[in-house]
């Protein structure tokens, strides 16, 4: 077995993958004009290990990019190798995040440019190198140690550090660090990765929002209503109140997207869930819209008196929705289904009401052929 078979064998992509994974899958690290830069990031890490793993053996430490990698005078990999790494290296130099990479001695043997802008030191100087990043001089001997017992002990430390500048200024930086091990479990590498804790903050807050809004619309999700409805019963119990849900679903929505396009149909999507929103915002804050996927919304009535109160709301939404849309030069006519339960009478937890407020929903459409607006009925 050659001596690169061997190193892609030990540092396989797959165990070096699960290890950056753990180092980056925290969301502070995941900037996210696009999702993507997670596997982008997993991707980058695992094959600069890779390579730093390969070069360290033939003792070239390196700066790692694509220059670096790929200005040998003979070809390390195949052609098609050689553009797959070339890429990687590419979107490696050019990770927003720093990242570096060092050996069992914790002498840096690669690293991007990311961290050259951080670090404030010329390249040539940072290679063979033990790593200055956490010497802002605000650091006891106790907190160097507690680092490393953490990370011997458990494999991965992070935290919010400070760093300081040439010229004296310090900054405070996201830092997390995490060991790597070859196939027989023996410690081989760290990863570390740096990023501004401003933009680590901005990320959080869009993650966060994420988690519980709809990404088209912006609407409230599913998890966002599914836990205000759980108060909402909660409350009512208590309060010996009756909650309302309704559940929507858009007649026959995708013949509109069939005939005018997914572009159009996200916009009508889009102004669907600006009407009810603006609906919602006049009646009270105990109402609130979801979108639950697709063309299906659902309205929460978290506090009413009476079955009709329900039923008023709902043929509020189905006139509102009814007049025609204008976008982009068309017009376009909508229609819409509502199903309608209401506790305690329907059920007594969110499941049973749900469940019947969908049967309700189908009812309507179905057997009323849609513009329906249906109160669940025992039988």
């Amino acid at each position: 077995m050659n001596l690169i078979h061997y190193h892609l064998k030990v540092f396989s992509f797959s165990a070096i993958a699960m290890a950056a994974y753990e180092t980056l899958k925290e969301p502070l690290f995941l900037t996210l004009s696009s999702w993507e830069s997670r596997a982008i990031n997993i991707l980058v890490v695992s094959t600069g290990v890779m390579l730093a793993s390969f070069l360290l053996v033939k003792k070239n430490k390196i700066k790692l990019s694509a220059t670096s990698v790929f200005s040998q005078q003979q070809p390390l990999f195949s052609t098609t190798q050689n553009k797959q790494l070339w890429l990687a290296a590419t979107v490696f130099d050019t990770l927003e995040s720093a990242v570096i990479i060092t050996d069992q001695d914790n002498q840096i043997i690669a690293f991007n440019s990311a961290f050259t802008k951080i670090n404030d030191e010329p390249e040539d100087q940072v290679l063979g190198q033990k790593p200055k990043i956490i010497s802002s001089g605000r650091y006891t001997a106790e907190f160097y140690q507690e680092f490393w017992n953490t990370l011997t002990n458990t494999g991965r430390w992070d935290g919010e550090i400070w760093h300081r500048h040439k010229d004296g200024e310090i900054f405070a930086l996201w830092f997390a660090m995490k060991r790597v091990y070859d196939e027989f479990g023996h410690f081989s590498h760290h990863i570390g990765v740096f990023s501004d804790l401003d933009q680590h903050s901005a990320s959080f807050e869009r993650i966060q929002h994420l988690m519980y809004y709809d990404i088209l619309t912006d609407l409230p999700n599913q998890t966002l209503f599914m836990d205000r409805f759980q108060k909402a019963i909660a409350n009512a119990k208590r309060e010996e109140n009756r909650v309302g849900v309704l559940c929507l679903k858009l007649d026959k929505f995708e013949h509109i997207t069939k005939e005018f396009g997914f572009d159009i149909a996200d916009q009508i999507l889009k102004e669907v869930s600006n009407r009810l929103r603006e609906l919602i915002q006049r009646k009270s804050d105990t109402v609130s819209v979801s979108r639950m996927g697709g063309d299906e919304f659902v309205v929460l009535l978290a506090v009413i008196e009476q079955e009709q109160n329900a039923v008023m709301v709902a043929e509020n939404i189905r006139d509102l929705l009814y007049n025609a849309f204008e976008i982009q030069g068309h017009t376009v006519h909508l229609s819409v289904s509502i199903g309608i339960a209401v506790f305690p009478e329907h059920g007594n937890n969110e499941s049973l009401l749900l469940a019947n407020a969908n049967n309700a929903l189908e009812e309507a459409r179905y057997n009323t052929g849609g513009n329906r607006v249906k109160l669940y009925q025992k039988w």
